[in-house]
């Protein structure tokens, strides 16, 4: 694997099929270690019994993304619950992508639903969302099926 492409001198495309290919560690160490959090970081932290009740504490009307949409099944549930203003739905697979572009054609002519191909970090920085934000990600371990992270935060 050339040292080029690690750097991201190819197209974006290449560089996700790169960064598949990369084994964890060295995955790891392209970024600098995680910093320590601070209670102030983990100080209005709930834990949810599923990723359904996430729904009933998001604002409606709000700006609101879900990275890592599959199918979509959870997005509807999202536009059904939250009625968000804008919807930005995030996967790095095409197949994803044209599953999005099927399920909220009309929702993408309405100017609600926006649908982005890429890596989902890479485009969240790049966007100018409203003041306050509700980024949903799921993972999903084949092993416990039980990680998911909410991120709710201002923007200034």
């Amino acid at each position: 694997m050339s040292q080029e492409l690690i750097n991201g001198h190819q197209e974006k495309s290449e560089r996700v099929d790169c960064l598949e290919n990369l084994t964890a560690e060295q995955r790891r160490a392209m970024w600098p270690p995680a910093q320590q959090l601070e209670e102030k970081h983990i100080r209005n932290c709930q834990l949810l019994k599923s990723r359904s009740k996430v729904l009933d504490h998001m604002p409606k009307n709000a700006t609101c993304a879900e990275l890592g949409i599959w199918k979509c099944g959870f997005s509807k549930g999202i536009l059904k619950k939250t009625q968000p203003v804008k919807f930005h739905l995030i996967d790095i697979s095409k197949t994803a992508i044209e599953i999005a572009n099927q399920k909220f054609a009309r929702e993408i002519l309405d100017g609600i639903v926006s649908v982005h191909l890429g890596d989902s970090s890479e485009i969240v920085m790049s966007m100018v969302f409203q003041r306050y934000t509700n980024i949903i990600t799921t993972k999903i371990s084949n092993s416990s099926q039980k990680l998911l992270i909410i991120l709710s935060f201002w923007l200034p």
